[in-house]
């Protein structure tokens, strides 16, 4: 993706020699840093950049330089400049904020990419400045309200200098009051007596006597653009006197009147020139050798800057210039009174000069000033993909919004791309906007004009047309299905090698089976999005796909698969951090990696994992994501026995995420109520009062949920609301009213049938956990341990741990049943011994007290034998000791390993001693 950077934007200007030294004011910038931010303020001609640069070149700090022109007012374009200007200081400075500001896939949040960029540089550690020159050009709303909300945030090592003609919309009061703002302004800037005789006797070359240097001072007011028109006018003139008081007014008048003098002394050579460059904003020889036709321009350019006549070079080598502002505005102003007809040529000249010189964007600016819209929109059709690649919406909706409607119209590359500028720009009635222009595009692309030999364009037309849809289908909310069938259309018809739109499309499809809960397809999607960005330029999409693939892998139940994704997409992030930089969407790697090793049981690599993953996430804003973390941070808190209060304040820091979150949140303070219901029945009835007040039911009144987040969701607040049930019914069974729970055994008896048909392991081994606890509640025991024993069939291989012991003290009861009958007997212990550790002092008595009843009663015989096999004695051995037929001592110890669930007698020996049995007289007639 080839964009030319202005180089000259990122250059400090020239400071050229014919300079008054104004140490005074140099002083005053040195000092300045000290604050947060240096506004410098004032009219044109005031001398604000030629003061900056001259500070700029004597400071010892890195400094990063912006010129900022009609241009920037596009987010994507201004962040980049800026972006690209800290770079000057350090290469590694701002890599991931360039990729973020390139983001395809969804508009930008550009304080996160201001987030990104400030860590960036504060990790970078080194004291800087960045000026922002001509700041008052800046109108676009989005890049205002980031520009403040930088002022919040700015490292403490950086430093801002704005420069303005106008009062910029920034917090000024604010910081003014917290002592980080310094001012100049006019009255700094402009020139005293002594300055103003300098500047005109020994800069100038004049010989002008301290009362005329005084009035001309006076009257100019130390206006220095004013003085310097003043002394090209004097120079030569013998009435001196007369002159300085013929001119009197505003700074608008004397400036028309003095440039009026100036052009009148010059050649007609230099003053063709001056007019027919008057429409450049910037200029170089061959380009005004080409819009003039004056083979001596770069000549001509050498000697205004020797003259000193308003020219600015913007670059050491002197191969670019532009006028003065104020110089220029004359001129022009002058060109379109004397000859407005020569105006369109030379500007149709500037853009073909531009175009073949490889600067489309200004290619396509004079065209749209020349008014030949035709060749305007070509350009803008050549130019678009890679201006949406670099995020420059704002610059699309503006080269568009100058085109007649008409020509609009009748082009569906132009109202595609108008289409998915506005769509990603959201503002008022932009749906309206989006969708009309879609439909001029169908209209267009089956009409007449274009005919059978133009199929390949019609199809890439159709395949972006298709693919805008679909993200307008899932930002309206629309069916899942239409945004599937839009998405597939969009890819049947882009270019397997156009790598961005696809990789955003075909995220956008992955997104849509996650939501009607097609895991394999989800999973399908997302691997092929993570393989095309192996061969982009693109970070954000690759790494949230591989995020969202962990999570349904984990959803699949596949917790080793998922572990291994988000393991090996870390260490392929470490390895490359040096070059990619500091990427926030990695928190989402990190808070599910956490979750699984929650999962798992590793309390502390979890904890490790999911407070990296928050503190990413925070920057990055996926709400989703950001909701997920936290709450496997309440579960990992209320599994490490963290305060009541302190995991309510976990949840209170949720809710701040939005409206989502404080629904949620209900979920998450049940099941926090609901693990202190044991000792504190009051909780039960605070998380029952809870529940009623949020609504919560076990009535399908939408769509089964998916596995997308808003699905996982809402699946978990109504399995907070059947927990809340059970426990209801299991703390206090004789209560009167209380359910008998057959409507919830049905509604998860529904959720099981949709987790199996949807291959969701994860969603079956919780609803079998949560069918075995209601029929325990219930009294129906039988029942309660078969459901436990599919439950644990399906969690064994994967090692699932917390989903069982999170469910606390009713969960041990059925798991010591289930061991007395043999279900996956080591499995289960070691998910018991857990549960009893989880529930502190209590649930070790309970684990021991209980020992015996894990198995048969065994008899005080057989725990004879079973101590001397224990000690070595082989049956001949213990048959002497005994006093016993051989015979009947191999019937107790078989009789033992059947009670022991063992074969051997070393595995009798160690569960017995796991048991407790072989100490002191536990044991049960």
């Amino acid at each position: 993706m080839s964009w030319p950077l202005l180089k000259t934007k990122l250059e400090i200007p020239i400071v050229q020699s014919k300079l008054i030294s104004r140490p005074h004011l140099l002083e005053r910038l040195n000092g300045c840093l000290a604050h947060k931010l240096t506004l410098v303020c004032a009219p044109a001609g005031y001398g604000k950049t030629t003061c900056l640069s001259q500070w700029a070149k004597v400071s010892k700090l890195p400094i990063a330089w912006v010129s900022i022109d009609l241009s920037d007012n596009d987010p994507a374009h201004f962040w980049t400049y800026i972006v690209t200007a800290l770079k000057t200081l350090d290469n590694t400075i701002g890599k991931v904020t360039l990729d973020m500001l390139r983001s395809y896939s969804q508009p930008l949040i550009m304080e996160t990419a201001i987030t990104v960029l400030f860590n960036e540089l504060s990790s970078w550690g080194k004291q800087c400045v960045l000026v922002l020159d001509d700041y008052h050009l800046i109108t676009d709303e989005t890049i205002l309200n980031a520009v403040a909300y930088s002022l919040e945030h700015l490292p403490k090592q950086v430093h801002l200098i704005i420069s303005s003609r106008s009062t910029p919309h920034l917090p000024l009061s604010r910081l003014r009051v917290q002592h980080q703002l310094s001012e100049l302004n006019i009255l700094d800037l402009r020139f005293s007596h002594a300055e103003a005789a300098t500047f005109l006797n020994e800069l100038m070359g004049l010989d002008l006597s301290a009362s005329h240097v005084a009035k001309l001072g006076d009257r100019t007011e130390g206006w220095i653009a004013g003085l310097q028109l003043a002394a090209l006018s004097l120079q030569g003139r013998k009435d001196i006197a007369d002159f300085i008081d013929s001119f009197t007014g505003s700074h608008h008048y004397i400036a028309d009147y003095l440039v009026e003098e100036i052009f009148n002394q010059q050649q007609e050579t230099v003053k063709s020139f001056l007019l027919q460059t008057s429409i450049l904003e910037r200029m170089n020889g061959p380009l005004c050798e080409y819009i003039t036709g004056m083979n001596e321009s770069a000549t001509i350019l050498e000697w205004l800057e020797d003259a000193n006549l308003f020219v600015v070079p913007l670059d050491d080598e002197r191969q670019w210039y532009r006028y003065h502002v104020l110089f220029q505005e004359i001129l022009l102003d002058r060109l379109q009174k004397i000859h407005p007809e020569r105006i369109p040529e030379l500007q149709r000249r500037a853009s073909i000069w531009y175009e073949k010189n490889g600067y489309p964007n200004d290619a396509i600016h004079y065209a749209l000033m020349e008014g030949d819209y035709n060749r305007a929109a070509n350009l803008i059709e050549n130019r678009v993909i890679d201006t949406f690649n670099r995020g420059e919406m704002q610059t699309i909706i503006s080269w568009l919004n100058a085109l007649p409607e008409d020509l609009i119209r009748s082009r569906p590359g132009i109202c595609v791309a108008h289409a998915y500028a506005v769509f990603m720009s959201p503002s008022a009635g932009s749906y309206q906007i989006v969708e009309q222009r879609l439909h001029d595009a169908e209209e267009a692309i089956h009409s007449t004009t274009f005919n059978n030999s133009e199929r390949p364009y019609k199809d890439v037309i159709t395949g972006y047309i298709a693919g805008i849809r679909a993200y307008l289908a899932r930002d309206r909310g629309d069916s899942p299905q239409s945004i599937i069938d839009f998405s597939k259309k969009a890819l049947k018809n882009i270019r397997k090698d156009n790598l961005i739109p696809r990789s955003a499309i075909t995220l956008n499809l992955a997104i849509a089976y996650r939501t009607i809960g097609d895991a394999s397809a989800a999973s399908s999607a997302l691997e092929e999005v993570i393989h095309m960005g192996q061969y982009s330029n693109l970070l954000l999409t690759p790494v949230y796909s591989t995020y969202l693939l962990a999570q349904v892998t984990f959803i699949q139940g596949h917790l080793k698969a998922a572990v291994e994704i988000c393991q090996n997409a870390l260490k392929l992030y470490d390895e490359n951090q040096k070059d990619t930089g500091q990427l926030p969407v990695v928190g989402a790697l990190h808070a599910c990696l956490g979750d699984i090793l929650l999962e798992e049981n590793y309390l502390a690599d979890a904890e490790k994992h999911l407070t990296k993953g928050l503190e990413f996430l925070k920057i990055f804003r996926d709400m989703d994501a950001l909701i997920a973390c936290y709450t496997a941070l309440v579960r990992l808190k209320i599994a490490q026995h963290a305060g009541f209060s302190e995991v309510m304040s976990l949840i209170d820091e949720m809710e701040q995420v939005g409206l989502e979150a404080i629904q949620y949140g209900v979920a998450l303070r049940i099941r926090l109520l609901l693990s202190q219901a044991e000792q504190t029945p009051d909780s039960l009835s605070a998380a029952a009062l809870l529940a009623q007040r949020s609504g919560l039911d076990l009535q399908d009144h939408e769509p089964p949920p998916g596995i997308d987040h808003a699905g996982q969701r809402r699946c978990e607040l109504q399995q907070a609301f059947v927990r809340l049930l059970i426990s209801q019914r299991r703390i206090f069974p004789n209560a009167q009213g209380q359910p008998e729970l057959e409507n919830v055994l049905e509604f998860l008896d529904r959720r099981l049938y949709l987790a199996k048909k949807r291959g969701l392991t994860t969603g079956m081994i919780r609803v079998l956990i949560l069918k075995a606890l209601t029929h325990q509640a219930r009294g129906e025991m039988e029942i309660a341990v078969t459901e436990l024993q599919q439950a644990l069939t399906l969690a064994k291989p994967e090692g699932f741990i917390r989903i069982f012991v999170d469910e606390g003290e009713s969960m041990g009861k059925l798991l010591r049943k289930a061991i007395s009958r043999g279900i996956c007997h080591d499995y289960t212990t070691q998910i018991l011994q857990i549960l009893c550790e989880n529930i502190g002092e209590s649930g070790r008595k309970i684990f021991l007290e209980s020992s015996s009843a894990l198995i048969e009663p065994i008899s005080k015989r057989e725990l004879q034998i079973l101590r001397l096999v224990a000690a070595g004695l082989s049956n001949r051995e213990i048959a002497e000791e005994l006093f016993l037929a051989i015979g009947t001592i191999k019937k107790h110890i078989n009789n033992i390993y059947g009670k022991l669930n063992v074969n051997k007698r070393t595995q009798a020996v160690a569960r017995a001693q796991e048991l407790s049995l072989l100490r002191g007289n536990n044991y049960s007639r």
